[in-house]
């Protein structure tokens, strides 16, 4: 799955998921909406969490600057297996594994 449309500037989160350039911020709401920080200066975002895309998985954090209706996008890559790590699992060994592996 390709990701941003290059024609038309969509971001593709998922197969029922697109953030079009001319979408507001209540309608990315209704995609997400119980991940949602107001940061109380005009700028809100919204989080897409556990998103897979090709077998990777990332989390996506889309802001809306409302005093101009500007979108910015901000997504990270995680491992599946790095999901749930706390520090209450975390051990030296493990640590320096998933390192070799990167």
């Amino acid at each position: 799955m390709s990701i941003l449309n290059l024609q038309n500037g969509n971001f593709q989160i998922t197969d029922s998921i697109v953030v079009s350039k001319d979408i507001n911020y209540d309608d990315i709401i209704k995609l997400a909406p119980t991940k949602t920080w107001d940061i109380k200066n005009g700028f809100k975002w919204v989080y897409f969490n556990d998103i897979e895309i090709d077998k990777l998985f990332f989390n996506i954090g889309v802001c809306v600057f409302l005093q101009r209706q500007t979108i910015l996008y901000r997504f990270w890559l995680y491992r599946q297996q790095e999901k749930n790590i706390t520090w209450d699992n975390w051990n030296e060994k493990d640590e320096l594994k998933r390192k070799r592996n990167l």
